[in-house]
């Protein structure tokens, strides 16, 4: 079921983006950092579901640390975002999952 929720939030993150690409408001690089922006992002969805369903403590622990590696990586992107001039909006799972 999470499967189907992550490929349909994946389609609409893609045509989102195509959208700004046919508008010729980004150049490449701006789009090479959305596109690992949502990918990460749908990433971080996928292990909030998995965490949410898991009841293995290592298993526990793995994810952790992949949501955290993962928020380390939107950091970095976000932060050539900034330095491109690329509004972008916080994804709430940040909001639940702060980085330390």
């Amino acid at each position: 079921m999470e499967t189907v929720f992550l490929l349909k939030r994946k389609k609409s993150l893609q045509k989102k983006e195509k959208n700004l690409q046919n508008k010729n408001i980004l150049d490449d690089e701006s789009n090479e950092i959305l596109h690992h922006l949502n990918e990460i992002k749908i990433k971080l969805d996928y292990a909030e579901l998995c965490l949410n369903f898991t009841s293995d403590p290592l298993l526990i622990d793995s994810i952790i640390y992949e949501i955290m590696s993962l928020q380390k990586k939107y950091d970095y992107y976000l932060k050539l975002s900034k330095k491109k001039g690329i509004v972008i909006k916080i994804p709430n799972i940040l909001q639940k999952f702060p980085a330390s």
